[in-house]
């Protein structure tokens, strides 16, 4: 029985042993035969954006001028108006309200 017993735990212990040796090396497989990963920005740029800004070219003055100066506007009174002009308020006449009317049903 003791035999047995000996017998039985060496083959559970090389069975997790040769278990574990395959899980190990199957992790070592996937991670090696593992294929990179392609990035889809370049580690350079493919091109260069080059920003141009055009610069004003040299303007000579004019011998006239090119806008006509305005004469200032003064500022007069309006007069006001008088009682003769003054037309009366609108007056509010009173009209009779709708009253209600039942319906028969």
């Amino acid at each position: 029985m003791e035999l047995e017993r000996q017998s039985k735990s060496k083959a559970s212990l090389i069975f997790v042993i040769l278990l574990l040796l395959a899980v190990l090396g199957l992790i070592y497989l996937f991670i090696k035969g593992k294929s990179k990963l392609v990035s889809p920005v370049p580690k350079e740029p493919s091109f260069q954006v080059i920003y141009y800004t055009p610069t004003p070219g040299i303007t000579t003055p004019t011998s006239t001028p090119s806008a006509t100066p305005k004469p200032k506007k003064t500022p007069t009174n309006t007069p006001l108006p008088t009682k003769a002009e003054t037309t009366p308020a609108a007056t509010v006449t009173p009209t009779a309200a709708p009253t209600p009317t039942a319906k028969p049903t």
